[in-house]
């Protein structure tokens, strides 16, 4: 939506984005500590929050806090000018042309509501290629950019191809990632590390497999 060049060539590289923007703000031997601000700091800045709140999530001080945000805005200024510009606006119109109030007593939030609107529309876009399209049931649960599908155990691999498929794209030349895991018989933790959903085991009990696919980008 920025068109900022330094964070367009970020994603197209596929490098993952905190760790690109930590070395950017802190150098190439950043600390895992250091990548979560990092993290944090993206997020704040593209959602309005300040250097109280970044110090309050990380434990940072409020100087080093406002540091990181002004190290931020120094690499991607296009991002920066973007949230200014949508700060103006009385009304913001997203990508797909639907139309939102600004809140006057928030101007802050605008490109929040920009970015999370556009972020809306894509997923929505790829629930209707994945049913219409690829003629994909059992959509059980969505949690924010992902989807969660039930197919019986003899089709999961063959539905994880098709949840994968629809998830991925491009948005205005910039690739939109996914991978999609196969949870097993319900939706918990998975046995063994894989992809996004390495912190998921599951529970023995029922037939359906639950496919999961997290929508990157």
């Amino acid at each position: 939506l920025s068109r900022d060049p330094a964070l367009l060539d970020t994603i197209g590289s596929g490098t993952d984005i905190h760790d690109a923007t930590a070395g950017l703000i802190y150098g190439p031997g950043f600390t895992a500590e250091q990548r979560t601000i990092a993290k944090r700091a993206t997020f704040g800045a593209i959602y309005g929050g300040g250097a109280r709140a970044l110090a309050a999530q990380t434990g940072a001080s409020e100087d080093a806090a406002r540091e990181v945000i002004s190290r931020w805005r120094n690499a991607y200024p296009g991002v920066a000018a973007y949230g200014r510009r949508m700060a103006e606006l009385a009304e913001i119109t997203t990508a797909s042309g639907r139309r939102i109030p600004a809140d006057p007593g928030r101007p802050y939030a605008s490109a929040n509501y920009a970015i999370q609107s556009t972020a809306r529309d894509l997923l929505v876009a790829a629930i209707y290629t994945l049913v219409t399209q690829h003629k994909v049931g059992g959509l059980w649960l969505f949690v924010h950019d992902e989807i969660i599908v039930q197919a019986p155990e003899r089709d999961a691999e063959r539905v994880r191809g098709l949840l994968q498929q629809a998830m991925t794209g491009t948005f205005r030349g910039v690739p939109v990632l996914a991978e999609a895991t196969i949870l097993g018989p319900t939706w918990g933790r998975l046995d063994t590390p894989a992809g996004p959903s390495s912190e998921r085991r599951p529970r023995a009990g029922q037939e359906p497999s639950p496919a999961h696919e997290q929508h990157g980008g």
